[in-house]
């Protein structure tokens, strides 16, 4: 025969809970013992599995009220502002961050078509996210990146990218 309550009174005093929260990792263990082990190895589980079930709901119970708070903020800031809050500006999605392709495709939108193909060459292997130090962009880096994916007439179209990037910034 199990010794419930011996098993109840450890889990208090290790996890330091109420009785309560005690009990109710113990239901929540036995729903998920296994009765053909022996009684020894059913009360370590239900000890074992009791604690971590203590902890798991401190845990939960830990965010929501970090998330509670982070909202009574959000609404004291709101309000302190004399604006009308309403549901949605509490619950507005954030800013998309920006994607490199969207970077490319804001860069290459005021390019000649002869010239996208190169630009949109150089400025990705600009992007990549490489562990050495990135030396400042030349014309012969550019030419380089061009000449690596068989660009057509890499000299004249690397001086041309090279021009519109660095002049990009001005």
């Amino acid at each position: 025969m199990l010794d419930i309550q011996s098993i109840h009174n450890r889990i208090i005093r290790r996890m330091q809970c109420d009785s309560n929260a005690a009990w109710t990792a113990i239901a929540k263990a036995y729903l998920t013992l296994n009765t053909d082990s022996t009684e020894r190895e059913q009360a370590w589980y239900l000890y074992n599995i009791g604690c971590k079930r203590v902890l798991d709901a401190w845990l939960s119970d830990d965010i929501v009220d970090c998330g509670v708070r982070l909202m009574t903020k959000r609404l004291a800031a709101l309000k302190h502002e004399d604006a009308y809050v309403t549901e949605d500006e509490l619950f507005e999605a954030p800013q998309p961050i920006p994607e490199d392709i969207d970077y490319i495709t804001e860069i290459i939108r005021q390019v000649p078509d002869i010239y996208r193909i190169p630009v949109t060459v150089v400025v990705t292997e600009l992007l990549k996210n490489d562990e050495r130090k990135r030396k400042p962009l030349t014309v012969e880096m550019t030419r380089q990146y061009l000449k690596k994916h068989r660009v057509a007439d890499t000299s004249e179209m690397a001086r041309q990218v090279y021009t519109y990037l660095t002049a990009l910034n001005k």
